[in-house]
């Protein structure tokens, strides 16, 4: 991705009733080397957010990344 990495605003939607909700947003980001989206799927069980989905989708290849299971490349 390069540094710096600039985010957009997040878009989406969030629900929160007392200790629990859920979390469907998506924001754009950019770096020196790439720019894509990051989509962002979560729930709050028992006052905790889990992540359910994390992916970064490239502007440049359109491929896809779990970003919860793949390592970071440096």
């Amino acid at each position: 991705m390069g540094t710096p990495i600039n985010s957009g605003i997040p878009t989406g939607n969030i629900s929160v009733n007392g200790n629990s909700g859920s979390a469907d947003i998506s924001f754009s980001v950019e770096g020196s080397k790439s720019s894509g989206v990051v989509y962002v799927v979560a729930h709050k069980e028992m006052g905790e957010w889990i992540m359910e989905s994390n992916k970064f989708k490239s502007d440049q290849t359109g491929e896809a990344i779990d970003l919860l299971t793949e390592p970071a490349q440096q």
